[in-house]
């Protein structure tokens, strides 16, 4: 299942420089927005940190900014805007809606422990739950051309099928 998520990665990485577009002058013109959530649940996977360091990385290396990216991680990471609380959560998809334009690309990565309980699949953090349902209504009020969504982390792959675009 690892080597599954590896090549899941690898294709949403390479599909993240589609989103770069820049002017004559070299000025990206595309609105920016990211959201990089990983569960604190039981506490931090090291894995699973390392994987969501890289991608805040490649965000960095391909121009996003700070400004342009929600990092919910441990605190001592590089870049964390703070934990992965159901506040935080709510607000960075809260700022996703409030960023996000027709012409957004944004990009939303979870690296989460995933579980079905009472015919829901959940997202699970220390600090509560959140359904796929809640996500799926967080994105569809948000406006964008193209959604890039990454799941990571133990049974991600159960949320896959639940998410679903407007």
């Amino acid at each position: 299942m690892k080597g599954l998520f590896g090549i899941l990665l690898l294709l949403g990485l390479l599909s993240v420089p589609l989103f770069v577009t820049r002017d004559s002058e070299g000025t990206t013109t595309l609105p920016r927005c990211a959201i990089i959530i990983v569960s604190d649940l039981g506490g931090y996977d090291d894995i699973e940190l390392e994987k969501a360091d890289q991608f805040h990385q490649y965000l960095i290396d391909e121009d996003y900014t700070e400004d342009d990216i929600c990092f919910l991680t441990e605190g001592s990471r590089s870049g964390s805007d703070g934990a992965p609380t159901i506040s935080n959560i709510e607000s960075a998809f809260s700022w996703l809606q409030n960023t996000s334009e027709s012409s957004s690309q944004p990009v939303v990565y979870i690296s989460d422990h995933v579980i079905w309980a009472l015919g829901n699949v959940t997202f699970r953090f220390s600090d509560g739950n959140i359904t796929t349902s809640a996500i799926n209504s967080w994105l569809n009020s948000t406006i964008y051309q193209e959604l890039t969504f990454i799941l990571g982390g133990n049974r991600s792959g159960l949320a896959g099928p639940e998410l679903r675009g407007p």
